[in-house]
């Protein structure tokens, strides 16, 4: 995929699309959020593909960014509560 290969990447989706679902399903009950997460994390690796991390678990990896992609999806539609959960937490 580093090389460019676009193909790499449709086989990626096609193979881990369903677990990323299903996974991310059951923390985050909106399916328009895990979709539009799921692909955001794709673009975002094609995008950033040189800068790629070795990984030893590909579908751990993967569910890791859409999970990212999630919460910041999230907090974009509620800043107020992630502001509040921020201080709350002293974590930003």
């Amino acid at each position: 995929m580093r090389a460019g290969d676009a193909d790499a990447l449709k086989e990626l989706y096609n193979l881990f699309y369903q677990h990323l679902f299903t996974a991310n399903f059951a923390v985050c009950i909106r399916r328009d959020i895990v979709k539009d997460s799921i692909h955001d994390a794709f673009i975002s690796i094609w995008v950033n593909r040189y800068k790629l991390p070795s990984v030893t678990s590909v579908g751990g990896y993967l569910n890791t960014c859409v999970r990212r992609k999630m919460i910041d999806a999230l907090r974009k539609e509620h800043p107020l509560e992630s502001a509040l959960l921020s201080i709350d937490t002293g974590h930003e």
